[in-house]
């Protein structure tokens, strides 16, 4: 985390530029944790499970990158609207219910 805080403050510094950074295991949780470095302080870390788990409570399904307005739709009639939603089992739910 420190070494993401020296380069968002090293390409402030030299470029004027203001960055985020968001760190993730996968490119759509680094996307989720870059959207949330914008809101808050500039760096967010959810490489660790804890960490992951409090940020996804509070992110929309529909803030997801590739998510569209029909898969949305589809997974709200299925009572999700928070990201930490899709990763808890929903009984007698399947894919075939997306679109």
């Amino acid at each position: 985390m420190n070494f993401a805080s020296e380069i968002r403050t090293r390409v402030r510094q030299w470029t004027g530029i203001p960055v985020s950074i968001g760190l993730g295991p996968t490119k759509t949780l680094a996307k989720v944790a870059n959207k949330l470095a914008k809101k808050g302080n500039g760096v967010v870390n959810l490489l660790h499970a804890g960490e992951r788990d409090h940020a996804l409570l509070a992110f929309d399904v529909a803030d997801i990158w590739g998510v569209g307005r029909q898969t949305t739709d589809a997974l709200a009639r299925l009572g999700i609207t928070r990201l930490r939603s899709c990763a808890m089992p929903i009984p007698g739910a399947s894919a075939s219910a997306l679109p």
